[in-house]
């Protein structure tokens, strides 16, 4: 008996697309760009030719370090 259901990921582990981020720091697609080019911002992962993608840990990080 075969289990089609892959493994439940963990909340971490969800990936945010740059819409979701634009939406969450209400900073346009350039700034965030602008941001991972000057360091600022953590560059995610290229799941595509024209795709990025953060984890949701990446970005709880990212807040996290701002407000320190």
């Amino acid at each position: 008996m075969s289990n089609d259901n892959p493994a439940p990921v963990p909340d971490d582990e969800d990936l945010l697309t740059i819409a979701d981020i634009t939406e969450r720091t209400k900073k346009n697609r350039a700034t965030i760009y602008r941001w991972i080019k000057g360091g600022l911002f953590p560059p995610g992962r290229m799941t595509g030719p024209n795709s990025r993608q953060w984890t949701r840990r990446e970005y709880r990080n990212w807040l996290e370090s701002r407000a320190a």
